[in-house]
């Protein structure tokens, strides 16, 4: 049973009057051993043991502290509008499962809703598309630059203009297709003519055949290198032409695969998402899984089973509840002295004990209605305790003064207009007022300023019943 004070000083009264019932000739002589002492000597209260367990006193030492003084303005808890989250899908389809509900805990990641959406469907085909065109531009250029440095090659060693058969040796590996063929012959067929032109003008020298037969050789010689010139110009522009037009396929295909990887993103899909669609099962193309962007709470659940959701439509509202605002009213008159940054201690209603936080911001703006502006305050819930829509006190420290000696200010009481505390006394039981002269004071703790040493013994619960027993005894007197 919880000990009032007016219980406290009834049963004292009690106790006392019971003994003086008991041995009414010898009251002054046992009171000692049964109650209340004789107060001998003037500001001192002696208890029996029995009736300091009674009046369940507390002492605490006098002690180095700090007073705060204080702001008070009412407040209100609300979500923290910067972990609030209204969930859409990213495209339109008919709602095929509806995993997560109003209250719900939810995990980042976690699946609220499944949507069959032919939007991402479409999408999805056009990612394997592009991909597979990607890749095989890729594989194009991989070839095209094999054949451009075996053209380069052949086109080196026709330079060398090495014998036939050397040169079918050096270049005979080497992967071109038809255009290699063409040029060895062409190769050949000129060097023949070239061996055909300087025979024939040995034998026009030696007057064995007429001129018209060296010019005819002549002309041959010139057919074969023109030729011959022509497969080298072809080799020279295919090779490098081929390439190019390789090069810009690739280039292509890479701008449609990240475009079309960049509306996979746009639909809501992650990279490591994207990177599991290969062996993603034909049923589920169309699937778009609607997931929680943070850890947190369901507030609300707007969708059903079987209905269209659009992305216009809000299907769920998250909140992660870990951290709340607490939106407080400032008076026009106090905002000088509040800014960000400031430390706060909150009060809530039924929670024991106070939260202590900071000013996180304060609105440039005053309420024309109210003369007031908003200060921010963001306190830890991480205990869900702090329920959006409550209202609180927050008291705002303006100032911190750091007192040498210090004390509860239910321990000092008021006795004949002096501020007296109660000190332990030399005997067992024995309590003595202290006069002491007091500060500054916060409603919690009272400074000190003389009177009292720190570290000295005082009385801070139900202090006022030894006021009660040491009036008692100056009355007696």
């Amino acid at each position: 049973m919880k000990i009032t004070p007016l219980v406290c000083l009834l049963t004292l009264a009690a106790c006392f009057a019971v003994r003086a019932e008991e041995k009414p000739a010898e009251a002054g002589k046992d009171a000692k051993d049964h109650g209340a002492k004789e107060h001998n000597e003037k500001g001192a209260v002696h208890l029996s043991p029995e009736a300091v367990k009674l009046a369940d006193l507390e002492l605490q030492p006098a002690s180095a502290g700090t007073i705060y003084t204080m702001l008070e303005a009412p407040g209100e808890i609300a979500l923290n509008g910067d972990r609030v989250a209204h969930l859409s899908p990213k495209a339109p389809g008919t709602v095929l499962k509806v995993l997560k509900v109003a209250g719900d805990k939810i995990g980042e990641g976690d699946v609220l809703a499944q949507i069959e959406s032919a939007e991402l469907g479409n999408a999805k085909i056009e990612y394997f598309t592009a991909t597979l065109n990607l890749n095989m531009a890729r594989a194009e250029l991989e070839r095209e630059t094999l054949i451009h440095g075996n053209t380069q090659q052949l086109l080196d060693a026709l330079k060398e203009d090495l014998e036939p058969e050397d040169l079918e040796k050096r270049v005979g590996g080497l992967e071109l297709g038809e255009i290699k063929s063409k040029a060895l012959a062409g190769h050949s067929a000129l060097r023949l003519a070239h061996v055909s032109w300087t025979r024939a003008q040995k034998l026009k020298d030696d007057q064995i055949i007429s001129a018209a037969a060296l010019e005819a050789s002549a002309k041959e010689l010139q057919n074969a290198k023109a030729e011959y010139l022509g497969v080298r110009e072809e080799l020279k522009l295919n090779y490098k032409g081929r390439l190019l037009q390789s090069q810009r396929a690739l280039s292509i295909a890479e701008t449609a695969a990240q475009n079309a990887r960049r509306r996979l993103h746009i639909l809501g899909l992650s990279n490591e998402q994207i990177a599991a669609l290969q062996s993603e099962k034909e049923e589920n193309v169309a699937l778009l899984d609607l997931r929680a962007p943070f850890a947190g709470t369901v507030l609300e659940k707007n969708i059903a089973l079987g209905e269209r959701a659009e992305e216009s439509k809000d299907a769920f509202l998250i909140a992660d509840l870990s951290t709340v605002w607490l939106n407080v009213r400032i008076n026009a008159n106090d905002l000088s002295s509040v800014h960000a940054g400031q430390a706060v201690q909150v009060s809530i209603p039924g929670i024991a004990g106070e939260r202590a936080a900071k000013v996180a911001l304060l609105s440039p703006l005053v309420d024309e209605k109210t003369r007031t502006a908003s200060a921010r305050i963001v306190l830890e819930n991480k205990d869900g305790a702090l329920l959006p829509g409550a209202f609180v006190t927050a008291s705002l420290v303006l100032n911190e003064l750091k007192a040498a000696v210090t004390v509860p200010s239910a321990a000092i009481q008021n006795i004949e207009g002096k501020s007296v505390v109660f000190i332990e006394g030399d005997e067992a039981g024995e309590f003595r007022s202290q006069e002491i002269l007091v500060g500054a004071a916060d409603g919690k703790l009272v400074e000190v300023k003389a009177g009292l040493e720190a570290g000295k013994k005082v009385v801070v619960r139900n202090s006022f019943t030894l006021k009660a027993e040491l009036g008692k005894g100056a009355g007696e007197d």
